[in-house]
């Protein structure tokens, strides 16, 4: 039951932050511009920053600290799939929204979670999200590591 606990946190909190990161404001291309994939595409430049390693460095849960969730490391990959390592669980994400949220497990009923991203670095992402085990407010302060 603790392993499940723990499973479920840090999937919220992968789902928070990217959630997060998705959250980002982004400019239009510019006129002309093929959506290549060059840095004036700011979906592209959105999933490279989310996509990477990240670990939870503050949490809370209903507004209070909640150092369960704190050190969890997430990978989140750029083919929509996520690995929680201290759990081994792998899941899916992708955006939504207008890829102002990100949605994680969309096709498991347990496990399914959205992410808002508050805000979203290439070294920091904050997410908030609604926890899928607790049904509580949860928010993480997440770092990148390598």
């Amino acid at each position: 039951m603790k392993n499940r606990f723990y499973t479920i946190i840090l999937l919220s909190g992968l789902c928070m932050t990217v959630f997060l990161a998705a959250c980002n404001k982004e400019e239009p291309a510019p006129a002309g511009n093929s959506n290549t994939g060059t840095p004036s595409n700011p979906v592209v430049a959105l999933e490279d920053t989310l996509c990477r390693n990240w670990e939870v460095k503050t949490a809370t849960h209903n507004g209070s600290s909640d150092p369960s969730s704190v050190g969890l490391k997430m990978t989140i990959n750029k083919n929509g799939t996520y690995l929680l390592h201290n759990t081994s669980y792998q899941g899916t994400w992708e955006f939504v929204e207008n890829k102002t949220k990100v949605l994680l497990d969309k096709a498991s009923s347990q496990y399914k979670t959205t992410w808002t991203i508050v805000s979203m670095t290439g070294k920091k992402l904050n997410v908030k999200f609604k926890s899928p085990f607790t049904g509580g407010s949860v928010e993480w302060w997440m770092v990148a590591y390598q």
